[in-house]
């Protein structure tokens, strides 16, 4: 236990004031995610213009993110059909933090977005940096990059 509190107090040292700040954000459960490029799966990057973002924060996620990709079975009633759109919902966090020596953290969770499931992989690095996978229940996945800040 003490190899590791003075382990991380190392690393921190020789962390920069913005990565503590991202930190701080990480470990508060609290960021918003500005996204900056989208890759469908089977499909080329795509840039983005507009401003697209993901909140994390108090429990719950609120995003509205474009969709390209192909539906697996029919268009089913209540499933926004045009983006990945999470109104407040309620999640519970699965945290993996084996590579926080890396400064990299997992998210893991679930949340509805109209009556589809969708599986929420969010990659935080206390660099800034960010990736979101979303592995919808009939829809295929959609991969998001960008960066965050404490919200």
């Amino acid at each position: 236990m003490k190899t590791l509190i003075v382990s991380l107090l190392a690393i921190l040292s020789m962390v920069s004031p913005d990565d503590k700040a991202n930190l701080e954000a990480i470990r508060n459960r609290d960021v918003k995610i500005s996204v900056n490029t989208i890759i469908p799966s089977g499909m080329p990057s795509q840039v983005v213009t507009d401003e697209y973002t993901i909140t994390i924060k108090d429990g719950k996620v609120k995003a509205d993110l474009p969709y390209m990709g192909t539906a697996n079975t029919a268009i089913i009633p209540g499933v926004d059909e045009t983006g990945m759109v999470f109104n407040d919902c309620p999640i519970e966090i699965e945290e993996n933090d084996k590579k926080a020596d890396k400064g990299e953290y997992l998210w893991r969770f679930k949340a509805m977005c109209g009556n589809e499931t969708v599986d929420v992989n969010i990659t935080l690095m206390t660099n800034g940096s960010a990736t979101i996978i979303c592995s919808p229940a009939n829809r295929s996945v959609i991969t998001y990059y960008g960066s965050f800040g404490e919200e």
